[in-house]
């Protein structure tokens, strides 16, 4: 091998080197940015479902209330309920039907809107599917 091919090679190898070195930061900050997303992406299904849960809860438990004025009313007799107490019961089912609305909002939000929003950022529909 000549002097010149020489230090052509030896110049090729540092030149294949130092595109190894700069591709492979370039592939560990990316892998980064990857988990950040994904962390992003499955923290906003953990939180809709977080609220899910504690709205449901709350819904249960406006449903039981209505459930426990309505034996009281009808353990008392034949007398009808007063006034206070309907109204009582009037604003239970009022809070259960914000409650219901609720949680049909957020059921929507991690079927739907969530995973459409994901879809046209490009995130992998699996990232979504991991979280418990």
């Amino acid at each position: 091998m000549t002097p010149v091919q020489q230090v052509m090679t030896r110049f090729f190898r540092i030149f294949l080197l130092l595109i190894a070195v700069l591709a492979a930061g370039q592939l560990t900050s990316h892998a980064q940015d990857d988990a950040a997303l994904k962390s992003e992406w499955q923290g906003r299904i953990l939180d809709a479902k977080r609220r899910l849960s504690a709205a449901e809860s709350r819904l249960a438990g406006l449903e039981q209330k209505k459930q426990d004025m309505i034996s009281q009313t009808g353990a008392s007799g034949s007398s009808l309920p007063s006034q206070e107490t309907l109204d009582a019961i009037n604003q239970v089912d009022q809070d259960r039907a914000a409650a219901a609305a609720e949680v049909s909002s957020l059921r929507n939000e991690i079927n739907a809107v969530i995973p459409e929003e994901a879809r046209k950022a490009g995130v992998p529909p699996g990232w979504l599917r991991e979280v418990q």
